[in-house]
């Protein structure tokens, strides 16, 4: 785990390969809400810019303190242990932090959360994906995690989401 110190406290960044069913959904509610869900990567767009936008349109949702809310647990809590109100806590003790560096720290971390849970998204449609390829009866082979956020897996999300919302 990673070590995080933000307004004096310390905290853990969430395994997102723990995290529970109500963190899960939390995460996914809020993806929709920030809309980051709709920024897709441009044609000739680097993924520097890509990522700054994203960025920008997390904080100018209003709700980065509750997505860090979601992926920062206090030392000694454990991804069990996360409810919407030690999330909220989180998020109001780091919406107090005061220095450049906590906000340097903070901007860093939204990027890390956000890229984080679209690569699982990723993991996870990939998985879907293979299995409908599958021929009946063949073994399921071992899923492979994304090594790095490309900018195809941000449409596949994008379009497994809009589906799973309008249905």
């Amino acid at each position: 785990m990673i070590d995080v110190k933000l307004g004096g406290r310390l905290f853990n960044v969430v395994n997102m390969d723990r995290r529970t069913v109500l963190l899960d959904q939390h995460f996914q509610r809020l993806v929709v809400e920030c809309g980051i869900d709709k920024i897709l990567p441009g044609e000739a767009e680097t993924d520097e810019t890509y990522v700054a936008r994203l960025h920008l349109q997390i904080i100018r949702s209003g709700l980065a303190c509750e997505l860090l809310g979601g992926y920062l647990l206090p030392i000694g809590k454990t991804e069990r242990d996360w409810t919407p109100a030690l999330g909220k806590k989180t998020a109001d003790a780091i919406g107090i932090c005061d220095t450049e560096e906590e906000r340097q720290q903070i901007d860093q971390l939204l990027t890390e959360c956000a890229l984080g849970f679209f690569q699982q998204r990723l993991a996870l449609l990939m998985s879907f994906a293979n299995s409908l390829n599958r021929e009946p009866g063949q073994q399921r082979g071992r899923r492979k995690s994304p090594a790095s956020p490309g900018r195809k897996w941000f449409g596949l999300w994008r379009t497994r989401t809009s589906t799973n919302a309008s249905a």
